[in-house]
């Protein structure tokens, strides 16, 4: 029966909030308290919302955890999908590679509630995509950062825009905007770039001034810091820093916000945007509150975005294909791993419980019959080791499923 199962949500399935409620930390450590799942581990991301767990032999996953839009994966399949993860080929933004940071966020946070399979699993993961991403990432992936700023409206004059949140995903977002040119969009650029088949396309805004806001002040000149080299040598673009404090105040000033913060709550309402004013939301769960009437403005969320990433996506999508191929073959060798240690574990289990076995029966026949305990320990120890060596030396499942009986976690009618 299953050890590893993964319940998984993403973005074609349900929306940011419901990917965001779906399960919770808190949830996983007493499911694990009550002893219902051996291991655990909750990973959220811009796209998904998952749970990776190990289950006892005859366990089935806890009923809190089922969700009847979730997808269900176990052995290779799991393995290969968790890999596909960390290689950006089930994002939305195929490719990109944001998410590998985010999975190795989530396992550092979460892997109390880990351990060993989930702990091989993820760090084998989490080895083997940087490997493949190096050997056969295309590169210029395309990015949420990228899909949102290609959808900014034309506009006849340099826009004024504002980027919260001084992160990984809006660093990426500030650069993408300096570098917007009325030629085209970063991800229409990087397309005609690697694409010569790629046809004209239409005009895109320019930006005109950058403005840089974060809740940690000195993240905010951090960041501003390491743009300015790009700005000495650029010219066209100002960029400036705002206190957290007054962005509120200052947002209607501003043709366009982007939210890249890590909020947990909304920050902004689209009531309180002014007319004309376009706004995009990079963060799950959402920073930015929808409202039955938007006087006007434009709100993109990662939402509205999923529904056109497919169509905007596609060239690229065909240049990953050596990748798609390498990590089946990647997943594989990943499962065999696991199985390596499974094989392992039992043994040490096995040798630790004939110990205990032995001890036990060397106790009660030297008290029964007055020979020396010690050596009657050894006797029967060697008797024992001479009994397991043939099966030791065996790999084939049938051997495991031995190891899993003797070890006393299977009764000899049970299925594996």
């Amino acid at each position: 029966m299953t050890r590893l199962v993964c319940i998984g949500l993403d973005y074609t399935a349900a929306d940011t909030a419901e990917r965001a409620s779906a399960w919770s930390e808190d949830l996983l450590r007493a499911l694990k308290e009550e002893g219902r799942i051996l291991e655990g581990l909750l990973l959220t991301t811009c796209n998904r919302s998952e749970v990776y767990l190990r289950l006892s032999p005859d366990a089935d996953a806890p009923s809190e955890l089922t969700h009847p839009k979730a997808r269900v994966y176990t052995g290779t399949e799991l393995v290969l999908h968790l890999l596909r993860v960390l290689l950006g080929l089930e994002s939305l933004a195929c490719g990109e590679s944001h998410i590998a940071a985010q999975v190795k966020a989530c396992y550092g946070e979460g892997s109390d509630l880990c351990g060993p399979w989930l702990h091989r699993l993820f760090q084998s993961s989490l080895k083997m995509a940087k490997l493949l991403r190096t050997c056969y990432h295309p590169g210029m992936e395309p990015s949420i950062p990228r899909l949102m700023i290609d959808m900014l409206a034309p506009a006849s004059v340099p826009l004024s825009v504002l980027v919260l949140g001084a992160g990984e995903m809006g660093e990426e977002t500030s650069r993408l905007l300096l570098s917007l040119s009325l030629s085209g969009s970063p991800q229409r650029d990087a397309e005609a770039a690697t694409d010569v088949e790629a046809a004209p396309r239409a005009l895109k805004p320019a930006v005109g001034s950058l403005v840089l806001s974060n809740r940690t002040p000195d993240r905010t000149e951090a960041l501003f810091s390491r743009l300015s080299p790009r700005l000495e040598r650029e010219s066209g673009t100002k960029v400036a820093t705002l206190p957290w404090e007054q962005w509120r105040e200052a947002s209607r000033h501003f043709d366009a916000i982007f939210f890249c913060t890590g909020s947990p709550v909304p920050l902004f309402s689209m009531e309180d945007a002014r007319p004309g004013q376009q706004v995009f939301d990079l963060g799950s769960p959402p920073q930015v509150a929808r409202s039955t009437e938007e006087y006007g403005a434009r709100l993109v969320a990662l939402d509205d975005l999923a529904r056109t990433a497919e169509e905007a996506t596609k060239r690229y999508r065909k240049k990953l294909r050596r990748l798609e191929e390498e990590a089946v073959n990647a997943a594989s060798s990943i499962m065999s791993e696991l199985e390596t240690l499974s094989g392992e574990t039992y043994k040490r289990l096995v040798l630790h419980r004939a110990e205990r076995i032995v001890a036990d029966r060397a106790e009660r026949t030297s008290k029964r019959t007055g020979t020396d305990e010690e050596t009657l320990r050894r006797m029967g120890w060697s008797i024992v080791k001479a009994l397991l060596s043939p099966a030791f030396a065996e790999s084939a499942p049938h051997a495991r499923r031995l190891w899993k009986i003797l070890a006393g976690e299977l009764e000899e009618s049970d299925d594996v």
